[in-house]
């Protein structure tokens, strides 16, 4: 889903031509990755560099966001509005000023409040036409305000307590050091150049409900500014002017392939560079464009994949990162079906330096325990179903 307080999770790359400033927006592209699995977990910054393989989640619609499911109140109803009894007249057919009717016409009309104009010795009942006023309006006490929110406060172990709502509007979030912190949804969603104000509870955890809306020209100018891919600056109309600026933004046909600005020009992997400075990006050739000996070098996805054991994602081949907003940006492939009986690949996953199904079980086939670095965290973040290795004693 999507979560958009966490603002620390989108990353600012460099220039793909190994310059720090985009030359033809004057502004850094954002290179926001996604995680398939669902989940943000680029959470802890390892010097080693193994957390290039968390990915982050792009953001998506999230199909739940603004829909009360308590609006169909059945209190809403009111059950009085309907005259049960009263619809037929009873009191004017015997009229009680006159025993027997002899055909004159009846004159006491002063107790009758309905006059009765049926001739005399008709044995039908007139209709009754008054409507009169339902002023029941009765308390709907169905769905009472939920004032049970937990506390926002203390202390948290973050990467493992997951976010909730802690108030209407509002979301808890646990801190990179260890403390709940609160959210206002909607100035969370409006710094992210989004529209929402409601946070949201799921089964997969609760969240701030944002959405994109590109008829609203301030955000997505926003969203420009903030060097975001999104919908709106991902357009075939390129709000953003980042078509053609020596800058490859191939994030946005990956991401959004029924609406993207081409860029062909600025994908192609091919000519001098400079290896220290060098931004990788996914290129034209389905692969990914590095920087090796002075010269750009496209390595192919499929292939990659191939010597890992495991397959290519299709429809999200390829993503872009940046572990902060100094380094120039990295890429690599994304894989899928990870095979742990596979030795030689998983050898080539350790080497690569991959967090995968495989190198992150108990068996510890990398011998990353005791290594210095912090795993323990990443791996059950991104595989919670298994049994992972723990390095929390000896490296975290």
């Amino acid at each position: 889903m999507c979560l958009v307080v966490l603002s620390a999770f989108l990353f600012a790359g460099c220039g793909g031509d190994g310059g720090g400033v985009d030359d033809g927006s004057g502004l850094f592209d954002v290179i926001i990755v996604f995680d398939t699995a669902g989940e943000d977990t680029n959470q802890v910054g390892d010097s080693g560099g193994r957390d290039h393989s968390i990915n982050l989640d792009q953001w998506t619609s999230d199909p739940g966001q603004g829909v009360d499911p308590g609006q169909d109140d059945p209190g809403a109803h009111d059950p009085g509005a309907v005259d049960e009894g009263g619809v037929t007249d009873k009191g004017t057919v015997d009229d009680p000023g006159q025993s027997t009717d002899e055909g004159i016409g009846d004159t006491n009309t002063g107790e009758d409040a309905v006059q009765d104009t049926h001739v005399p010795d008709e044995d039908t009942t007139p209709v009754d036409t008054a409507d009169p006023v339902d002023t029941a309006d009765p308390t709907d006490v169905t769905d009472p305000p939920d004032t049970n929110f937990p506390d926002c406060t203390g202390s948290c172990t973050y990467g493992t307590d997951r976010m909730f709502c802690s108030a209407a509007g509002r979301v808890c979030e646990c801190s990179q050091t260890g403390i709940w912190t609160e959210y206002v949804c909607s100035t969370a969603c409006n710094n992210e150049g989004m529209v929402g104000d409601s946070c949201v509870s799921e089964s997969e955890g609760d969240y701030c409900a944002c959405d994109f809306d590109c008829t609203k020209s301030a955000l997505v100018t926003q969203q420009c500014t903030n060097l975001r891919y999104t919908p709106c600056t991902c357009s075939a109309s390129d709000p953003c002017g980042w078509q053609h600026d020596d800058y490859c933004d191939k994030t946005c046909e990956i991401v959004y392939p029924d609406d993207f600005f081409p860029e062909t020009w600025d994908c192609d992997c091919a000519g001098t560079c400079t290896t220290s400075s060098f931004g990788e990006y996914c290129d034209n050739l389905g692969g990914t464009c590095s920087c090796e000996s002075g010269v750009m070098v496209s390595t192919n996805c499929q292939g990659w994949c191939s010597n890992l054991g495991a397959t290519l994602v299709a429809d999200e081949w390829c993503y872009q990162y940046s572990v902060d907003e100094q380094s120039p940006t990295q890429a690599s492939c994304a894989c899928e079906n990870w095979n742990c009986g596979n030795t030689s690949g998983v050898a080539a996953q350790c080497d690569e330096l991959l967090y995968t199904p495989c190198t992150c079980a108990a068996a510890n086939p990398c011998g990353w325990i005791g290594d210095g670095f912090c795993d323990s965290v990443n791996c059950n973040n991104l595989f919670p179903d298994q049994a992972n290795f723990d390095d929390s004693s000896s490296d975290c």
